[in-house]
């Protein structure tokens, strides 16, 4: 038998040894990739929080508005803006040239925009206004709707049996009943790899009570700060009646026409927004956060939730800790 060491086999055996070596770290890789998978946490839509500054918002201040959000002790009952469950936060700006808004909300990814209600109209030459763009066009939310849907959240799932819905005061956090919690806790948390173990069950048990009744603090006051809109500041509300300007703009004796004047039947003069230039009296002047581009004031700017309740039940009012954060830092209405 010839066991002769050539360069020919030399070459035909390394060649050989090569292609294992790619095999194996190719399935190496893919095993890897299976574990991190499988042991890691994947986000839901409401476990990853976004917020847009829209196309024409300046981005300047960007930087020291999302430290505000992460900041510790922005209120007393709570550590940060937003709950333990909101496992990222996220931030996007948009440009004119290729707004991507629509495609990124077509798949739930998106809680605020930071948006502009300036009329750019002339007389000869009407305009779009951006704001009542995205009420017509996406999944934007009545503030109203918004309170009311949290205190539904609140009452229905977590509060004591027998206790009234209606004219709730929900700074009594002894409505809660804490049982209810743990039951809705556990059933939602099904499958989560971050609690396993009954110590783990036990911890997070604890932080969903503190995040309810955190919710139920927010609650109280975004319920206050549009009590006192309403009331005594009507202009910090952004209102408008929802496909107006689609059909306003739309070709008389189209379809369109037509389709939006049945919509517009249906539909109410509701507030889909905060006007953050008359927020005063707070730490922080609105425009330190938020101005239009080429402005130097908050003159113009809505801020705005989308609607995404039926994909994010539990974690959908975190926008109203995203709204009382910037209502506490540039005014003194929740004092």
């Amino acid at each position: 038998m010839d066991n002769k060491v050539t360069k020919k086999r030399l070459s035909e055996l390394l060649s050989y040894d090569w292609i294992l070596m790619i095999v194996f770290s190719v399935i190496i890789i893919l095993v890897w990739e299976l574990i991190y998978t499988m042991g890691g946490v994947r986000l839901t839509t409401g476990q990853q929080f976004k917020y847009y500054y829209d196309q024409g918002i300046s981005t300047t201040t960007s930087g020291e508005f999302y430290a505000l959000l992460e900041k510790d002790g922005v209120f007393s009952y709570k550590d940060k803006t937003f709950s333990y469950d909101v496992i990222e936060l996220d931030v996007e700006n948009l440009s004119s040239d290729f707004n991507v808004l629509t495609t990124r909300l077509s798949v739930q990814e998106g809680d605020i925009i930071i948006t502009e209600s300036k009329d750019n109209s002339t007389e000869d030459k009407p305009q779009t206004i951006r704001a009542k763009t995205i009420v017509d066009n996406c999944f934007a939310y009545s503030l109203d709707g918004l309170l009311a849907d949290a205190k539904s959240y609140l009452t229905d799932n977590f509060f004591k049996d027998g206790l009234p819905t209606e004219n709730v005061d929900f700074s009594n956090l002894s409505q809660l009943d804490e049982q209810k919690i743990k039951s809705v806790f556990l059933e939602r948390m099904k499958g989560d790899n971050r609690f396993r173990s009954e110590q783990e069950k036990a911890d997070g048990i604890v932080k969903e009570t503190n995040r309810i009744k955190a919710l139920m603090m927010d609650v109280y006051n975004f319920d206050k700060f549009m009590t006192y809109a309403k009331e005594e500041c009507p202009q910090l509300l952004y209102s408008y009646k929802r496909y107006q300007q689609s059909y306003d703009f739309a070709t008389d004796g189209t379809n369109a026409k037509k389709d939006y004047a049945t919509m517009l039947e249906k539909e109410q003069v509701k507030t889909y927004g905060i006007n953050v230039e008359y927020l005063t009296g707070g730490k922080t002047n609105p425009s330190e956060y938020f101005k239009m581009q080429g402005s130097e004031t908050a003159e113009h700017v809505v801020i705005m939730a989308f609607n995404f309740l039926k994909h994010q039940p539990h974690l959908q009012f975190e926008t109203i800790s995203f709204f009382n954060t910037v209502i506490k830092e540039c005014s003194n209405i929740l004092d």
